[in-house]
């Protein structure tokens, strides 16, 4: 797989916040159009729904934000 920037390479990322009450928010999280990485999509959404995948992030983002 190849991180390297490409101006030409287009995928997008949806993230919507919702209050659930209280001190509670959902976040909803939506990665599209990886169809435009080619031969590679397929790999790029297994590394996304991996352990060090976007799931990841979120975690690390929740405890950030329950340690503020």
């Amino acid at each position: 797989m190849n991180w390297q920037f490409d101006p030409n390479l287009l995928t997008e990322v949806d993230v919507r916040f919702t209050a659930l009450g209280g001190e509670s928010t959902r976040v909803d999280l939506e990665h599209r159009l990886l169809e435009n990485m080619g031969e590679e999509a397929g790999t790029a959404r297994e590394v996304f729904e991996s352990e060090r995948g976007w799931g990841n992030l979120l975690a690390a983002y929740h405890a950030a934000a329950e340690n503020s």
